[in-house]
Order: C-alpha cells, then sequence, then structure tokens
C-alpha cells in the first residue's frame, strides 16, 4: 500500500473523532451566561421599591409604641404617635403620601383585645372643626375603622368603613361627615369630621377583621380644619 494511501486511510478517523470532541465540548458548555457573565441561578434577586426596612418575617412579634418610626412636623399643631395596640407595623420603602409620616404594613396579631394605631393631635385651635383623613392600602384586610376624639369624653365618634364597596357602612358618636375617597395611586383616603373643644384630635385606625395576619398599609393621618 502506497504512504500517501496510508496516511489518508489513518487520517480519516482522526479528523473524526477530533468532530466529535469539539462538538460535545460545544453542546456540553454552560449556556446561562448572558451578555459575557453567567447568570447565577441561586442569586436572590434585587430588592424592590415596596421591601420594608426591616425584613417582614417576624409578623407575630407586637410593635410596642416605642418601636414606631419617628413623626416629622405637622403644619396643624404638635404629632405623635399615640398607642399601638395587637399590630405588628413594619416601615415600608414607600415614598410618604402624608409629609413627615411614614408608610407602614400593619398585620393584625392573634391576641385578645382590639388591632389599633393612633396618633395624636395637640397644640390646635380650640373649638374648631377638623377634617381627619386617614390613607390607606388595602391588603388581605378589607374592613376599618376610624375612631376620633378629643382630650375630653364628651367629643367622639367613630366611622366604619368598607374597602372593597368603598363605602362608609356608619358611624357612630359626634362624627359630623364621614367619607371614603380615591387618592392618587391607589391611596384611599378614609375621612370624617370631630369638633375638638381643648385643642387635641386623637385619631385611632382599627383593622376590624376577625381573622389575623389580615394587613394593609398605612400611609398617616392627615389633619385639616374645616371651620
Amino acid at each position: 500500500m502506497r504512504l500517501n494511501s496510508l496516511i489518508k486511510l489513518i487520517g480519516a478517523p482522526v479528523v473524526l473523532a477530533l468532530s466529535f470532541w469539539v462538538t460535545y465540548n460545544i453542546l456540553t458548555t454552560d449556556d446561562s451566561s448572558e451578555g459575557g457573565q453567567t447568570v447565577d441561578q441561586n442569586e436572590p434577586a434585587p430588592p424592590s421599591a415596596t421591601t420594608p426596612a426591616a425584613s417582614l418575617r417576624n409578623l407575630t412579634v407586637a410593635t410596642p409604641i416605642t418601636g414606631l418610626p419617628q413623626l416629622g412636623g405637622s403644619p396643624l399643631g404638635t404629632l405623635a404617635w399615640d398607642g399601638i395596640d395587637g399590630l405588628n407595623a413594619q416601615e415600608l420603602r414607600e415614598k410618604p403620601v402624608v409629609p413627615g409620616q411614614p408608610v407602614l404594613n400593619l398585620t393584625a396579631l392573634p391576641e385578645g383585645g382590639g388591632h389599633r394605631l393612633g396618633v395624636q393631635y395637640s397644640g390646635l385651635p380650640a373649638d374648631g372643626l377638623y377634617r381627619a383623613t386617614v390613607w390607606i392600602k388595602a391588603g388581605s384586610e378589607n374592613r376599618v375603622y376610624v375612631e376620633l376624639r378629643d382630650g375630653g369624653a364628651a367629643q367622639y365618634g367613630m366611622g366604619k368603613y368598607d374597602l372593597s364597596r368603598l363605602v362608609v357602612d356608619s358611624a357612630d358618636g359626634k362624627v359630623e361627615k364621614r367619607y371614603i375617597d380615591l387618592g392618587p395611586d391607589r391611596w384611599l383616603k378614609l375621612w370624617a369630621e370631630l369638633k375638638s373643644t381643648n385643642g387635641y384630635l386623637i385619631v385611632y385606625t382599627y383593622l376590624a377583621g376577625i381573622r389575623p395576619q389580615l394587613d394593609l398599609m398605612f400611609g398617616g393621618v392627615s389633619l385639616e380644619r374645616v371651620k
């Protein structure tokens, strides 16, 4: 057999084997890269705009009043937290809807008593009629009570709001007007009016559902003098 025929005979299997090896390596190369970088499938997703400043994992822990974020100033009187009961409250990375007041995620806890959060306005002109507006984004909770009172026992009222139907179910006490209104960016405005005889107005927001772990977003309480 001539030499060049022998080379051809040996070379064909070698070329075939080399071709198979190159194809195998191409097919088994990690194809999960994009833009020149390998994508790590286990890498956690970046936080969204609504990720809480504190993790929402500890939803069974009641938040004390000392655990609430600081409130800013108010154009009317002086604003402070008045109390919190039966709720886990965590600050969210949301743009404030009421200046100086953080947006909170409120979750009802499975314990006795009410589930409520209150703010207090003080130093208001006495004998004025005031409209308090609670800013809410409904979560799994769709029934909210808004309670208003001044520093005494005489001036008191409550409005009961159905967030799913956007109606006020009823009102008790000396609440003069109450309404539920649509605000910007899917916020709901739950407002009611009450006269303050002594320069105080205290506003409590109740999560009225009977099941635990109901939640909603609380944007704060704005206040304006009606007359």
